[in-house]
Parts: C-alpha cells; sequence; structure tokens
C-alpha cells in the first residue's frame, strides 16, 4: 500500500499572476524546508481550470481563441463596413468582442427591446445575433461563454464536481463568477445532504440566505435532484434490474413476486409528489421557500420520525406492502 499523502484540493486565482505567484512561493518553502524534490501543487487561474475542464470532457463544442473570434467578428461587421462608414475594421471588432464578453460577464439582458435607443445599439444587437448563429453553425463556443458550459455540463453530469476547491483573489466577482460560485457550493451541498437524514431542499435554500444569495430557483433545485438520483440509480442498479425484469415478467402472466410488487410501489408512491408539483408547483415556489416553512416542517417531521423510530415495530428486510383496493398487486 502507498503511503503517498492524498493530493491537496485545487487552488484557483483570479489570474494566472497569481498562480505562478504562489507556485514560486510554494517552491521556496519546499527549498527552505530542504526538500529536494516535491510535487507541483495544482494551482491555476480560474480561466485555465475552465478550460482544462472543458477540454478534458471531450466537448461537442470547439473553444475558440481570442484571435478566431475577432476573425468571425470582421467577417460579420464587414458587411456593414460602407454603410457605417468604419474606418478601422479590426478596431471595431475588438471592441464589439469586448462588449460581448462584458455582456456576458455582468450577465446583462440581450432582448433586441434594450438596445433601441441609439443606430450604434441596435446595430451592434443585431451583430450579437448573426455571431451567436455564426458559433451554432460551427459548433464553436466563445471563451466567455466557457463558464456558463461548464456549469450546464456540471449540472448534467458531463464533467465531474470538484469536492474540494480552494479560491483565492478573488474579492471582487463579476456576476458572472458568482453565480458560477454559487452553482458549485450548492451541488456539494446537494450532494453532502441528499444521503444524510438531513432534508437536502432545506438546505439548498438555507444556504443562500445566510449567505445571502439571490434564490436560485426550483429548477435549479431538480436539476441537482437528478443528479443525486442518478447516483442512487447507478449504485443500486443491480437491483433495480431484477425489479424491472421481475415486473415486465408479471405484466406478461408471470409470477407477481415481491420484487414485481415493489415496482408498482415506487410508482404509486411517486403519483402523489407529481400531482402536487403539476397543480401547486408554482404556488410552492412563490409560498413555501422560505424560513418560517422550512423550521416548521423539519420540527415537525422530526418528531414524527422520533416517534416511529421509537415505537415502531421493526422487521428487517420485510418488503410485504399490501393495497387492499389492488388485489393484484
Amino acid at each position: 500500500m502507498s503511503n503517498r499523502s492524498p493530493l491537496p484540493p485545487i487552488t484557483l486565482t483570479v489570474n494566472s499572476r497569481l498562480a505562478r505567484w504562489l507556485l514560486l512561493e510554494q517552491d521556496e518553502k519546499k527549498k527552505q524546508a530542504g526538500e529536494k524534490a516535491w510535487e507541483t501543487p495544482q494551482i491555476l487561474s480560474f480561466s485555465a481550470w475552465l478550460r482544462n475542464l472543458w477540454l478534458e470532457s471531450w466537448p461537442t463544442q470547439y473553444l475558440l481563441s481570442p484571435l478566431q473570434c475577432e476573425k468571425i467578428w470582421e467577417q460579420i461587421i464587414v458587411q456593414d463596413a460602407k454603410r457605417l462608414d468604419l474606418l478601422h475594421l479590426q478596431g471595431v471588432a475588438s471592441q464589439a468582442s469586448e462588449a460581448f464578453a462584458l455582456i456576458h460577464e455582468y450577465r446583462l439582458p440581450q432582448s433586441p427591446k434594450f438596445y433601441e435607443l441609439t443606430d450604434e445599439a441596435k446595430t451592434f444587437i443585431s451583430w450579437t445575433r448573426k455571431y451567436k448563429h455564426r458559433l451554432t453553425s460551427l459548433g464553436a463556443l466563445d471563451p466567455c461563454m466557457l463558464m456558463d458550459a461548464v456549469k450546464n455540463s456540471m449540472q448534467e453530469g458531463e464533467i465531474e464536481i470538484p469536492s474540494s476547491l480552494c479560491v483565492m483573489g478573488f474579492e471582487e466577482q463579476s456576476p458572472q463568477m458568482k453565480f458560477f460560485l454559487q452553482i458549485i457550493i450548492l451541488a456539494l451541498v446537494q450532494g453532502l445532504t441528499e444521503f444524510l437524514p438531513i432534508s437536502s431542499s432545506a438546505h439548498l435554500i438555507l444556504v443562500p440566505v445566510i449567505l445571502k444569495w439571490p434564490d436560485q430557483g426550483m429548477v435549479f433545485d431538480v436539476a441537482v435532484h437528478v443528479g443525486t438520483l442518478c447516483a442512487v440509480v447507478f449504485y443500486y442498479r443491480r437491483e433495480l434490474l431484477v425489479m424491472a425484469g421481475s415486473w415486465l415478467r408479471s405484466l406478461s402472466g408471470g409470477p407477481v413476486t415481491q420484487d414485481s410488487r415493489m415496482v408498482w410501489y415506487l410508482g404509486l408512491a411517486t403519483v402523489p409528489a407529481g400531482l402536487v408539483g403539476l397543480f401547486a408547483g408554482d404556488f410552492i415556489e412563490q409560498n413555501l421557500r422560505n424560513l418560517p416553512v422550512i423550521a416548521t416542517t423539519t420540527l415537525v417531521f422530526g418528531l414524527l420520525l422520533g416517534f416511529a423510530d421509537r415505537y415502531a415495530r421493526l422487521i428487517p428486510g420485510d418488503r410485504s406492502l399490501t393495497f387492499p383496493f389492488l388485489p393484484n398487486i
């Protein structure tokens, strides 16, 4: 067995200059300690880390370089160059590329109705539509869109969410950066609390309140719960395959077993929650995502679970549930 110590958490810095400085500082400390060789710590700028995550995930979209982006902007702008009497095409393309990046960094609205005050604004938003259409046709990705792309891939399970991170130099964060870090932290909270006897949904609401973040909304909560559902399905994949096979055989005239019954029970248990979500989803999102509701439900159900744990008759391994109104199940 190896005595090698586990790798330290990845350290992310606000820029590559700080990352290089921290690496040099680490090297000096090792030299002063008299060490001859050491493992290079994982210290990366945030942009380099995002780029590595994206490229290592075998993405379907090619990540463009800043120069490639400006060339695409030039191809779009040249069509209006004569009409607008543009003197320096490359300079306008560079400014348009920077403006497009700022829109994403500060999460500004991109609806045309916000850009109707001047002809320049109308022209620019027209260019952005053409630019995004060109990216789609090329299967390419602008670097300013990389953070959102990585975030979406993490939510879909295509990129693994790191178990621990250390960040340095992020005293001032753009809205895009804040939202990305919020997604990472809430995903970790969901992963840690889902398999503990505490409410993961409540913690997804509590954490933003404590840290004074905007509510991420129910759609995000459902997305991270789908992630933990996938983890549960993968862990119990053999048992689920046995249950599914038994259920299918019972439908074709085979014997009704405990495994086939369990499939029906799971389906029946899903119906009430589905109906509540279908007919009361908006009401729940607007009125029940708050601290008083969390405190009340946690107390009430905690007492119920404590009562059941103390007084219920436990039969280990028993799955013999019955429904009098469904005798065949």
